[in-house]
């Protein structure tokens, strides 16, 4: 049978056997011959293991499919028929790196990423294979502007990272901002007064002081009167 250990290596064992293809008993096993190839059937290599029972293959090429067979021999060098027919995929060892996106400001949003993998959100790490390229995107929330990439990525479009190495990514988002313009006629005022910053689904209190000898006569909110 194969077992496979790691990629670009395989390992063969079997059972000795204890007599001829005639049912005599075997009393000079001499060593095993092993015969693959990378089409079943035909076995264009071959390799004397010797007088073991179980032989390790190295440097077999990745992503490969191989096919094997073994013979027993005798002392005077004689070869049994072949063994049933065994197969063994080599794995590809492509390297791989951690994308790790992280999310900075007073807002928020969501990161996603193509291929998929990342949805920053909850999903905020991804494992990709070496020499790709993830493509991020910032989508802030309603409540929030995108402020720029840093770490791998600056900017403010998409990030294009390529994967050659672990690599950190930092979205920030701000929450948005709205400024109150106020003033006050003759006669009074209103504080506070000038140009008041407002967060998103903020709010803010003005107190409105008539004069001596005045009254306030009305209150203009966008160009409507609020009494």
């Amino acid at each position: 049978y194969g077992s496979e250990v790691y990629a670009g290596q395989a390992t063969l064992s079997w059972e000795a056997p204890s007599t001829n293809e005639d049912g005599t008993p075997l009393t000079d096993l001499a060593g095993y011959k092993i015969y693959y190839g990378t089409a079943s059937g035909s076995y264009t290599q071959n390799i004397d293991a010797g007088n073991v029972t179980t032989y390790t293959f190295n440097s077999l090429n990745d992503g490969q499919t191989y096919y094997f067979v073994a013979t027993a021999y005798n002392a005077a060098r004689f070869e049994s028929s072949y063994s049933n027919e065994v197969s063994k995929i080599i794995p590809s060892s492509t390297q791989t790196y951690t994308l790790t996106v992280s999310k900075a400001g007073t807002g928020s949003g969501l990161v996603t990423s193509s291929p998929a993998g990342i949805n920053c959100g909850s999903d905020c790490t991804e494992v990709y294979s070496s020499g790709g390229v993830v493509t991020l995107t910032a989508t802030p929330d309603s409540s929030s502007s995108f402020g720029g990439w840093s770490g791998a990525c600056t900017g403010s479009g998409t990030c294009s990272v390529t994967i050659n190495g672990a690599k950190n990514v930092t979205a920030t988002f701000n929450l948005k901002t709205y400024a109150i313009t106020t003033s006050a006629g003759n006669g009074g005022s209103i504080s506070p007064s000038g140009n008041v910053t407002v967060n998103y689904d903020g709010s803010q209190s003005f107190t409105i002081t008539p004069d001596g000898n005045y009254t306030i006569g009305n209150v203009v909110v966008d160009g409507v009167s609020a009494g």
